[in-house]
Formats: C-alpha cells, sequence, structure tokens
C-alpha cells in the first residue's frame, strides 16, 4: 500500500515538473518571436517596424535647383506608389523653397533609391500635399496644383509623367477658378473602378479621367490644409482625417462625390488631429489605415466608425522631424507585399510596417 502511494505521489511530481517546463519552455518561445527584430521585408510579422539601413535619399541627390533639395519632403512634399515596379514616387519642392522638379524613387526590391529625371524647365516644381497618384493603366503619375516656384502662387495645372517613355505630358487645367475653387493644396485617392482621381478641394470636388484626360466637377467641399485622403473601395466612401477633420464623400459608380458629410468616430482619433498623416484604405484589413509619427499605427473600421491604436511588436517607426509639414502620400501600402513604405525626411532612412499577415 505504502509502495503504491509513494508511487501515485512520485508521478504527480513527475507531471507537475513536466507541466511546469512546458510553459517555460512555451513562454520563452512567445518572447523571442514576439521580440525579434525583422532583418527583412520577407520574415516581419503583424506589427513589425523594419528600418532600412542606408536608405537616405540623399544618397541619390547629385545635382539641385535652387533652394534646398530637403523641400522636396519637407515643404508639404507628398509621394505616390508606383505599384508596377514596386517603388515609391516622392516630388515637390516649390514656392520658395526649391526649384528642382526632378523625380526620385526608393526601389523597395533592391531598397536603393533612384534619380529617375533631372531638372528641366516644365513642370514648374510645386508643393505636392496629397496631389500624387500612380494611374495603373496608363503607368504613369499623376500631379495637380500645388504652390508654384518661386512666389507660391496657386497652380491649376494638371501633369502626368509615363514612366515607359520617361517624359512628363501636360494635360487639361482644372476647370473653374484657381483661387475660387482649387486654391493651394487638394485632396486625392485613386477609383480603379472608373480610372478616376478623385479630388476634394476648396469649395468643390472633381475628377480626373485617366482614361479620356477629361475632368469633371461636382458638388461643394471644405478644404483644410492638414487632411489626406483615403478611397475605401469597397464600399466607395471617399474618407478625409487629419487637421481637426473627420469626413467623407459618398462616390458612386460613376466616380461623382455627393456633399462632404462629417463622420462621428469613437475611439483613439490621433489620426484626426494630425498634420497631414499618412492615409491609406487596406484591402486586406478591410480598414483606413492611418499613420502619424512614430510606432504607433491606426486603423479605422468604417463599418462602426471606431479608431484603433496598434503598437508596435517590435522595432519602431521614424519620428517626423522638426519642422515636418506632415506625410500626405509619403505613406503607402504595398499589396505585393501586403506592407507599408514611409519616409519622413531625404536625411533620413526609409521604413516598412506590416500591419497584418
Amino acid at each position: 500500500m505504502r509502495t503504491h502511494n509513494l508511487f501515485i505521489f512520485l508521478l504527480i511530481c513527475f507531471q507537475g515538473v513536466t507541466l511546469q517546463a512546458r510553459v517555460l519552455k512555451a513562454t520563452a518561445k512567445i518572447s523571442v518571436s514576439s521580440g525579434a527584430q525583422p532583418t527583412s521585408i520577407s520574415n516581419m510579422k503583424a506589427g513589425d517596424w523594419y528600418r532600412i539601413s542606408n536608405s537616405k535619399m540623399r544618397s541619390a541627390v547629385t545635382t539641385t535647383g535652387q533652394g534646398n533639395v530637403a523641400a522636396v519632403m519637407s515643404a508639404w512634399g507628398g509621394g505616390a506608389l508606383d505599384s508596377k515596379r514596386n517603388r515609391l514616387i516622392v516630388w515637390g519642392g516649390g514656392h520658395s523653397d526649391y526649384s528642382g522638379n526632378e523625380i526620385y524613387a526608393f526601389d523597395i526590391p533592391t531598397l536603393k533609391w533612384l534619380r529617375l529625371t533631372n531638372p528641366t524647365s516644365s513642370p514648374v516644381s510645386v508643393h505636392t500635399y496629397n496631389q500624387l497618384q500612380y494611374l495603373p493603366k496608363q503607368d504613369a503619375f499623376f500631379a495637380i496644383g500645388g504652390s508654384t516656384w518661386p512666389n507660391g502662387s496657386a497652380s491649376n495645372e494638371t501633369w502626368l509623367f509615363n514612366f515607359g517613355l520617361n517624359q512628363w505630358t501636360k494635360g487639361p487645367n482644372m476647370p473653374g477658378s484657381v483661387n475660387d475653387f482649387w486654391n493651394f493644396n487638394m485632396t486625392t485617392d485613386y477609383d480603379p473602378l472608373n480610372d478616376l482621381v478623385l479630388v476634394a478641394a476648396y469649395a468643390q470636388t472633381g475628377s480626373f479621367n485617366a482614361t479620356t484626360k477629361t475632368w469633371k466637377t461636382y458638388a461643394g467641399a471644405d478644404r483644410n490644409l492638414y487632411e489626406t485622403g483615403a478611397f475605401d473601395t469597397k464600399r466607395r466612401k471617399f474618407f478625409k482625417f487629419g487637421g481637426g477633420i473627420h469626413a467623407k464623400f459618398d462616390v458612386d459608380n460613376v466616380g461623382s462625390m455627393a456633399n462632404q458629410q462629417t463622420v462621428a468616430t469613437v475611439g483613439d482619433k490621433t489620426i484626426e488631429n494630425c498634420t497631414s498623416p499618412g492615409l491609406q484604405y487596406d484591402p486586406v484589413a478591410d480598414r483606413i489605415v492611418g499613420w502619424c509619427s512614430g510606432s504607433d499605427v491606426y486603423s479605422f473600421n468604417v463599418d462602426t466608425s471606431v479608431w484603433t491604436k496598434h503598437s508596435a511588436v517590435s522595432g519602431s517607426g521614424p519620428a517626423l522631424p522638426s519642422g515636418s509639414t506632415g506625410t500626405f502620400g509619403r505613406f503607402r501600402y504595398i499589396p505585393s507585399y501586403n506592407a507599408y513604405v514611409v519616409v519622413t525626411s531625404i536625411d533620413d532612412d526609409v521604413y516598412i510596417y506590416r500591419l497584418s499577415d
């Protein structure tokens, strides 16, 4: 009897030690995986930030125009994603900041900056804000309006850069008065269903048909200098967040936008109060995703109007440099990588973020 009881006692102790060892082993695995720093885009997990070392745009600058070339980003500079080649396109300057109109691209497959063009006489260098988009069907870079070099005048010009031909082409001017309707900055995104660039501006909305190279104008809007736009292609709603703005437009099946509507939101509203945030619709997560500065990323559930903050699992995101005027289109979703790319300065590295697996 005593031998039997001793055997049971020893068995319980052995099982307890084994269970404790399994728990400690599992805990160690969780600790290692959650703290591991990604060393490439391919081994990133959900919530990871990856800083690409030696990826400063300054390395691609060989000759410059008048003013400070850093203004390509720092002076209200935007960007677009060339989804065919997986390149972040950066173009800017304007006003009294920088005269050069050369185009720069960060090539994600090679992790290198490229200078695609040299400065030319046209188009004139401008603050580009949220007014740059990539047109996949034309394989072209779209740019409108802006604050022009050297006096800051508003522009109503449309320009297209064909990547295959490596040249600029002037499109039709935006209709209506420059100062009364369009002003300096506009909020845009691309509608792939109709091959349109959707535009929300000061006192007017519109769309540019990239197929026919024509403009249409619609109902009114309320422009804010510090907002960025994102088009939910699933629900066909165009959102604007930033600078205290939380608004949307309903976009019908032919691309026209109804009057601006205020969106009643809940949750962490950091992006709504951010200055010119990065903002994208993510079709995989089915969320509007925003970034302002640092490691936190925010997602907006369109169906519930709830903002959710996502803290970094590993790595850290970039901080906006002092005096920055925001991010605009330099935060972009990369479909083929299911990740985001962001750059804040020509003297800081490029960063990659992954929201979901």
